[in-house]
């Protein structure tokens, strides 16, 4: 280490805690070893002059299981001092925002604008920790929602395999296109769907019985979520019994469909498989179901599992699903033939277009759920949920000023660490995972969730990555450089929302368990004691959707800036 004073207020770090970071040009450290925010002087200075701030880490923390909430909080103060803050880039050379960034190894990584080197130089720094693991098996290949620890597997469920996830993760690896065959991935989910002939059927013959906010209904709807383990994909199971969920989620039901549909447009899956083992006809009881339950106006779980409301998002999916197989049917006669028997062309064509007049008018009365009264739990305006109208739908008749408005919105969401849900999101917020508070979609949980959240207090999610890739898409429309810009931030953000090498600096997660290193985590979470506030990335780590997002925005880039160079 270079045992230089501060160039700020001329004192000199710590040895034992302190080392000196070059990013872009300059180099700055903090005080010593119970301040841990950078010194006054050097962060005045540095910001006046245009130039990096950067706020250091102590070195490696040793940290013992299953601690209660205070003795976290007394292991933080004896070991971090006040706080233990992770580095931080601030410069008008980004626009005059701040990135924290948790691994020192990324920093030279942020920049104001990428070019495609730097996308190069970031996939080969991050490529290996967000590689997707695939769980090969006799019934199906999978992709689990988040590769946790065995005791953090069994408190959460995040072992278990989500549609929507598993989608993500298809999309991620078939744009990476490294050898890896991600068809089979698909093909699970629409064996999955498949599955649930009956549910299917029984929902287009009594829709009813789907539309109501009761749990029974939400079992009786097409399920999302299933225990890999098993060879018949059944439920995920608590004391021996199917576990309640929120299975009304025509979000991912509409994904299925759209992202199925593209695969055989773009030549990644021959028309073949998808006749096999049932699979287009699920698909085609799928249109069915969705137009017979009237996705429209039906109330469903949505992006968040949470209590039913109508969705501005969920009917975009569903559109763009339909959209889809609208295609699909012109280009194949085969499908066109067993989709026109059962239902009349004209029937999803009006669907769309009843679809349509919806997604505007939730985003002209402000987002996704703005249909309710303004007291109404279910009434909501922004929401990271709407980016899916941007990606991964391709609504063929959103134009891009609606799309812009969208990503505009969600973009309010963002805070230091990551990109809140929504206002008032109460899973994962202050205090969470020392509330005794299951991870279900339990109306009990949602109560006590909402009766223990602490206002101001959400978690901030790994959407970065997400909001940079929708940049991005309105880049490729607009060819307008201050959308490269945007997601050049939301990219350098999702960067920093890495942990640190365990090898170099142990990080605690939000429950007070080691978390494991440099992998992206699902959200960064708030601790609040004695008016003193920690953020500490969530246990879900590493969460698969994350990687996949990830993955698809480099993707992105990569496409992007071949486009504009030509």
């Amino acid at each position: 280490m270079i045992a230089e004073p501060c160039k700020g207020t001329g004192r000199v770090a710590s040895p034992r805690v302190l080392q000196w970071v070059t990013v872009l040009r300059v180099r700055c450290e903090i005080s010593d070893y119970l301040d841990l925010y950078a010194c006054t002087g050097c962060r005045g200075c540095l910001r006046a002059t245009a130039d990096v701030a950067v706020v250091m880490v102590p070195e490696r923390l040793s940290w013992e299981c299953g601690v209660g909430l205070q003795v976290l909080v007394d292991r933080l103060k004896t070991v971090y001092g006040a706080y233990a803050t992770p580095y931080e880039v601030a410069s008008e050379l980004l626009g005059n925002y701040v990135v924290q960034v948790h691994n020192a190894e990324l920093l030279p990584l942020i920049a104001p604008v990428h070019s495609m080197d730097d996308i190069e130089r970031i996939a080969q720094a991050v490529d290996s920790r967000i590689r997707l693991r695939l769980d090969r098996r006799p019934h199906g290949t999978f992709v689990s929602a988040a590769e946790t620890d065995l005791a953090r597997a069994e408190r959460t469920n995040y072992d278990a395999v989500w549609m929507r996830d598993s989608l993500w993760a298809y999309l991620a690896l078939q744009a990476r296109k490294n050898g890896e065959d991600a068809s089979p991935v698909l093909l699970t989910q629409l064996d999955y769907l498949a599955s649930q002939r009956q549910r299917l059927l029984d929902g287009i013959s009594d829709p009813d019985s789907i539309n109501s906010p009761s749990v029974a209904a939400a079992m009786r709807a097409v399920h999302i979520r299933f225990d890999p383990t098993s060879p018949v994909f059944a439920d995920v199971l608590v004391d021996g019994l199917p576990q309640e969920w929120a299975h009304k989620q025509n979000d991912a039901l509409g994904l299925l469909l759209d992202t199925a549909c593209r695969a055989v447009l773009d030549y990644e899956l021959p028309l073949a498989a998808l006749v096999e083992r049932g699979r287009l006809e699920a698909l085609i009881l799928l249109v069915q179901y969705l137009i017979a339950v009237d996705f429209v106006t039906m109330e469903d779980s949505g992006s968040w599992e949470e209590e039913t409301r109508r969705n501005t998002s969920s009917i975009g999916l569903v559109v763009s699903g339909l959209e889809r197989i609208l295609l699909m049917a012109a280009e194949h006669r085969s499908v066109a033939d067993a989709l026109f028997d059962v239902i009349e062309q004209d029937v999803i064509a009006a669907s769309i277009e009843r679809g349509y007049a919806a997604i505007r008018a939730g985003l002209a009365a402000g987002g996704e759920s703005p249909w309710y009264d303004e007291h109404d739990f279910r009434y909501r305006k922004a929401d990271a949920a709407l980016l899916n109208l941007v990606y991964p739908a391709q609504l063929a008749q959103l134009t891009l000023a609606e799309k812009s408005a969208v990503v505009r919105t969600v973009a309010t969401l963002a805070g230091a660490y990551g990109v809140r849900r929504y206002w008032g999101d109460h899973y994962q917020s202050g205090n969470f995972w020392f509330n005794n508070i299951k991870t279900d979609t339990s109306r009990e949980s949602h109560e006590q969730r909402r009766r223990l959240f602490i206002k101001g207090t959400e978690a901030e999610w790994f959407f970065d990555s997400w909001l940079a890739l929708s940049y991005l898409m309105l880049a490729a429309d607009s060819h307008e450089s201050r959308h490269l810009a945007e997601a050049a931030r939301y990219t350098n953000r999702s960067l920093g929302q890495f942990t640190p090498r365990s090898e170099v600096q142990e990080m605690l997660a939000g429950d007070g368990l080691a978390v494991p290193g440099f992998v992206l985590p699902e959200s960064y979470n708030r601790l609040l004691v004695d008016d003193v506030e920690y953020v500490l990335p969530s246990p879900i780590a590493p969460l698969n959707w994350a990687g996949a997002s990830l993955a698809l925005l480099l993707d992105k880039y990569r496409t992007t800036l071949r486009e504009w160079r030509s």
